[in-house]
């Protein structure tokens, strides 16, 4: 706010908002509000500043999107139309063309510099129609290096069965830390330039951020932009090839992506904790597949498959994770 008075009146206009007070007699009705917190202690004006950014940024982050959908349902449900690729393309490149080289300073000029280099050392494709995950992995079979990156773990493991690659790797948290680790260490191997192996990975998000890989193809399933960035940087990521190449497919089974002493436990077991979904959990325990450990953690008594991780087909007691 450009002042104190702009944020008071702010307020008191927010405060006569009907639909705001209705909300508010509504919650009052089911909710038990916490007491306040003390406030931390702020030593200085730049202090004070910081934690009242961090605190309105909270505020109106959280749950940004179910308290649009309650005061504007019907930009909510804008929101939620159908995907056309090649509307959302051209609206990108108008965009571009809007704001990328207009600004002559040297800071934009080295954004559209770069921006101009990604462009070049990639080329992305979109189809038009969805991709089964046959072909999917034809398109996987068709290309000596090559990584896939999909939203969900159900759909890695999809992936992974109609391949039928021996030699593929998969990365996802139904990999154990240790597991993972294994696996980067065997990617890297064969990805090495000198000496350059087969290498076909199929992976969820886990791929996507702090991991310094190098692909010539990266094929990527529909999801968030900030994700389809994420993978489209370990394509050509560094520029020996004169083009890489980034195809952006949707899926035809859609699915969306689902985030002390005690600690220092924690912290001990990380190389061997696999995240599992909590409805999933009950099934393993009906079948036996789990027992239950303090901390809200579970013993993995089932299966652990050398490339897909936990499975759960059948019982062997020598093939325990934990």
């Amino acid at each position: 706010m450009p002042s104190h008075t702009d944020l008071k009146g702010r307020i008191e206009k927010k405060s006569n908002d009907l639909a705001i007070q209705d909300v508010l007699r509504q919650a009052g009705k089911i909710l038990t509000l916490p007491e306040r917190p003390p406030l931390p202690p702020l030593k200085s004006s730049i202090q004070a500043e910081l934690f009242l950014r961090f605190l309105f940024s909270a505020l109106v982050d959280a749950d940004y999107l179910d308290t649009e959908a309650h005061f504007d349902s019907g930009r909510s449900r804008w929101r939620y139309r159908p995907i056309d690729f090649e509307a959302l393309a051209e609206s990108f490149w108008k965009e571009q063309d809007k704001l990328s080289g207009h600004d002559q300073s040297p800071v934009n000029l080295a954004r559209h510099e770069i921006y101009q280099a990604c462009v070049a050392a990639a080329e992305y494709d979109c189809p038009r129609e969805a991709w089964s995950w046959e072909r999917v992995a034809q398109e996987m079979a068709a290309e000596p290096q090559c990584l896939t990156v999909v939203n969900t773990k159900k759909d890695a493991l999809a992936l992974l069965d109609a391949l039928n690659d021996p030699e593929v790797l998969h990365l996802s948290t139904l990999l154990c830390m240790a597991h993972r680790r294994e696996v980067m260490e065997e990617i890297k191997k064969r990805l090495d330039p000198e000496r350059p192996l087969p290498c076909r990975v199929v992976a969820t998000q886990v791929v996507e951020a702090g991991v310094d890989l190098d692909f010539p193809v990266v094929l990527r399933a529909l999801g968030p932009l900030d994700r389809i960035v994420q993978a489209a940087g370990r394509c050509n990521r560094e520029g020996r090839l004169s083009m890489g190449r980034v195809i952006i497919f949707q899926p035809a089974e859609v699915r969306v992506p689902p985030g002390g002493k005690a600690r220092r436990l924690l912290r001990r077991l990380q190389p061997y904790l696999v995240n599992v979904r909590r409805n999933a959990l009950a099934r393993y325990q009906q079948q036996g597949l789990v027992r239950e450990l303090p901390l809200g953690l579970w013993e993995w008594q089932g299966n652990y498959h050398p490339v897909k991780g936990l499975h759960d087909a059948a019982l062997d007691p020598e093939s325990l994770v934990i």
